[in-house]
């Protein structure tokens, strides 16, 4: 929601800052904006845990059973269920998926 609006901050910043001395260029302060990016660092760091955990997930899986088709079929069923939850949390019940639902 807030992106494009910061995208078009920036740009205008940086045709500003193109004409400025190294010292004297303009920067771009907001809460709003600060409150974006650590709301995408956080879902962005929590997507990147959820892939590392399948993975670790997966290999535990393929070691402890020794089968390759059993750990694929854990870890996909597994990995479809939270997806399809997730689908209908975000189209059916409307829920926004931010940085409160992801530490909680």
């Amino acid at each position: 929601k807030m992106k494009p609006l910061y995208e078009q901050w920036q740009k205008f910043v940086d045709e500003l800052n193109k004409e400025e001395k190294a010292g004297l260029q303009a920067i771009m302060v907001s809460k709003a904006f600060n409150k974006m990016h650590v709301e995408q660092t956080i879902v962005q760091s929590t997507l990147q845990g959820f892939i590392v955990a399948i993975c670790i997930v997966l290999v535990s899986i393929l070691v402890f059973t020794g089968n390759v088709l059993i750990a694929i079929y854990a870890v996909s069923s597994t990995v479809l269920s939270i997806w399809a939850l997730f689908g209908i949390l975000i189209s059916v019940v409307q829920w926004e998926f931010g940085a409160i639902q992801v530490v909680g």
